[in-house]
């Protein structure tokens, strides 16, 4: 599952668009940020790396999560749907959830996975097509 949607807005003045990168280039090891809202603290940003690629996650609720990028920078709730970013400033995956054990409701810090922007991209077009 894809916990994505698409939102129309209004442009204003001085908007600017994030530029979509490429996250069949991410490697193992490489720096990221991630941008967001955690726990209602606005415009927070966190610094980690990529720590794995092509993770399959089941959620809480069941659904799986495909082909998630693994980073060890801080999620929190209210990072989901935010920005990973690479260095250059491009997005390259959509925070959605940090590592639980579903069984013992235990979280894992340092562990968070991403939706990769290829991904993002192929279902925002699917969306748009509907």
């Amino acid at each position: 599952a894809d916990d994505l949607a698409v939102v129309r807005i209004a442009p204003f003045a001085h908007m600017t668009v994030a530029q979509l990168g490429d996250s069949s280039k991410l490697v193992v090891g490489q720096e990221v940020m991630a941008v967001g809202n955690p726990l209602g603290i606005t415009e927070t940003a966190t610094q980690g790396i990529v720590s794995a690629l092509n993770r399959s996650v089941t959620e809480s609720a069941g659904t799986t999560l495909s082909q998630a990028i693994q980073t060890d920078a801080a999620l929190n709730p209210g990072n989901s749907g935010g920005a990973l970013v690479n260095l250059q400033g491009q997005l390259i995956g959509i925070p959605t959830l940090g590592a639980v054990n579903t069984e013992t409701n235990t979280t894992a810090n340092g562990v968070s996975f991403a939706i990769p922007s290829n991904l993002v991209k192929t279902v925002v077009q699917q969306i748009l097509q509907q």
